[in-house]
């Protein structure tokens, strides 16, 4: 019996292809994000934060998110390792904070639905935009992780901490 070789170039095509380009997340790495969520150094108390993947060239993947708590922390559990683009969205809760009078807004009715307490701001769109936010993390190893989101009025790509 003859044992067929592969050829080399052919190997290193197969490890190529299979591995793919750009950084690698890996989703069991059990990375917890935490930390508070400002715009002008006030705090945003209504609103979620959303973790995307991110290849160095482009969002790929699905969002981890989380709620903004009322004291405007927020925490994302069991986050992949690798880079990501944090967004923080507002406008979605508007109508709700808005209707309620800014407080103890409720954006659903009916038995369970979420309560959400504190004020109302609308951050700036670009934070809301995963290709256009200026919120970059890398997140490494294990454990938790603070990043405290500090947003700008007058933001554009690149203003913000990253």
């Amino acid at each position: 019996m003859r044992l067929r070789l592969i050829p080399p170039a052919l190997l290193l095509a197969i490890l190529f292809v299979t591995e793919g380009c750009g950084p690698r997340l890996d989703p069991g790495t059990g990375i917890e994000i935490k930390g508070s969520v400002t715009l002008d150094g006030k705090p945003i108390t209504i609103g979620q934060v959303m973790a995307f993947p991110f290849t160095g060239i482009q969002v790929s993947g699905n969002a981890q998110s989380t709620r903004i708590n009322a004291d405007g922390t927020y925490s994302l559990g069991n986050v992949p390792a690798g880079f990501l683009r944090i967004v923080v969205k507002t406008t979605p809760f508007k109508g709700s904070a808005m209707a309620l009078g800014k407080k103890n807004a409720n954006p659903t009715k009916g038995v369970g639905a979420p309560t959400m307490e504190g004020t109302f701001i609308d951050a700036p769109a670009i934070y809301e935009d995963p290709e256009k936010t200026p919120l970059n993390l890398e997140a490494k190893g294990r454990g938790v992780i603070t990043y405290d989101i500090e947003m700008k009025s007058n933001a554009a790509s690149g203003d913000a901490k990253k």
